[in-house]
């Protein structure tokens, strides 16, 4: 995944390109993923997979007129081709009255970091070994588990030919699961957060309470409430 000055130098590569093309003015957004899963059924592990992608979208202006078009190759012939093709795009466009300009650059207040290392950093055996304490929680109680758990690096990036420059990183850690009973009944719960360390698994309480919308569905209630109160 690129950094900070990477992303940065490549927008400036592209608006470098639209300013050649012919627009008197630019803005390029840069969004970038990397994302891995590890999905499970019927107690076990079957797929664990990994996915890395870039895109750029390229808004060029004409005067009052703008096109836009957005690609994933990032190479210099296929982002000289994004960008003549939005200048043509926005040649063909009718003028438009109520557009200005492109902003410039203003003060961007700081915000709160999005990003987590530990999240980054997780791999296939972290999110397994979170898995297996969804499925124990499944199989003490006779049941089957099913879902997934993920983890993303995101990178979120704007510029444009005024001077406009914003960049933000961010982390996510997600996990589904539904919790089946044998006589058709289930459960879902969900958890996400910015640090996937932040979620602790054996004290997930919303596993717990899957497993019991399960057993809710196929034995009283009082019965279930007596075994619910002895998880805790």
């Amino acid at each position: 995944m690129r950094d900070e000055q990477d992303v940065r130098a490549l927008c400036e590569r592209v608006l470098q390109m639209a300013a050649d093309g012919g627009a008197t003015q630019a803005e390029v957004l840069f969004t970038g993923t990397v994302s891995a899963l590890t999905r499970f059924a019927i107690n076990s592990i079957h797929q664990n997979v990994a996915e890395e992608n870039e895109r750029v979208s390229v808004r060029a202006v004409l005067g009052n007129k703008i096109g836009v078009v957005g690609g994933n190759q990032l190479d210099d012939a296929s982002l000289r081709d994004l960008v003549r093709r939005a200048v043509a795009i926005a040649s063909v466009q009718p003028e438009n009255p109520d557009f200005k300009s492109l902003p410039g650059p203003a003060p961007i207040p700081p915000a709160p970091s999005a990003y987590s290392e530990a999240t980054a950093a997780f791999g296939p055996e972290d999110r397994a070994e979170r898995v297996r304490v969804v499925v124990r929680h499944a199989v003490e109680r006779g049941f089957e588990a099913a879902g997934a758990f993920e983890t993303s690096v995101n990178q979120l990036a704007v510029a444009n030919s005024l001077g406009v420059w914003a960049y933000q990183p961010s982390t996510e850690a997600e996990l589904h699961a539904v919790i089946m009973a044998d006589a058709g009944g289930s459960g879902w719960t969900q958890r996400v957060a910015m640090d996937a360390s932040t979620l602790d698994f054996e004290a997930l309480r919303s596993c717990r309470w899957a497993s019991i919308m399960s057993c809710s569905r196929r034995t009283p209630w009082a019965t279930c409430s007596r075994i619910w109160l002895s998880w805790d």
